[in-house]
């Protein structure tokens, strides 16, 4: 079993006309599993050339990279949820008044409901950004460029944030 999880350090090895150092990364079939990282040093000593082969332990650091990628994946899901929700309603509270009987909210509460609504739009985004994220690392995304309206992120920012600045005596 070992023969065959150990070949790939022999087409380390077998690479003499590298001069700087390399990595790769094996898996071991034992009863453990673990993951270990191979690393080929190349040096000269006395006009000859050897190799220094470093091995790390990193199974550790494999299986804590694994937890971290399925709980970030997890949170995001579980946030996407109820953020989704908190946006319809504060929209259809904003932006439809007919859907609870054609009363109109008190401006105060229209201002703050526009409020609850740019909010939680800007967390959902955060949110998928996140996922985004993911599944970037994961490999089961393509990266998309798209353009923005810089002029209209920075207003909704200063929207966002003027009342907390005027409850505090500032202005921007």
């Amino acid at each position: 079993e070992y023969s065959a999880a150990l070949r790939p350090i022999r087409s380390l090895w077998e690479k003499p006309e590298s001069s700087g150092p390399q990595t790769l990364t094996l898996q071991l079939p034992d009863l453990s599993h673990r993951v270990v990282e191979v690393q080929r040093v190349p040096f000269e000593y006395h006009q000859r050339r050897y190799s220094l082969f470093l091995f790390h332990d990193i199974t550790r650091l494999e299986k804590l990279e694994r937890m971290r990628e399925e709980f970030v994946a997890n949170v995001s899901h579980e946030l996407r949820t109820p953020l989704n929700l908190i946006t319809g309603f504060s929209e259809m509270m904003a932006f439809s008044p007919e859907s609870y009987g054609g009363v109109r909210l008190p401006s105060q509460y229209q201002e703050d409901t526009m409020e609850i609504y740019r909010s939680s739009k800007h967390l959902l985004s955060l949110v998928e950004d996140v996922l985004g994220l993911a599944q970037l690392e994961a490999g089961q995304m393509l990266i998309k460029r798209d353009w923005a309206d810089l002029v209209k992120v920075i207003q909704e920012a200063v929207e966002t944030m003027q009342p907390l600045y005027a409850a505090k005596g500032l202005y921007l």
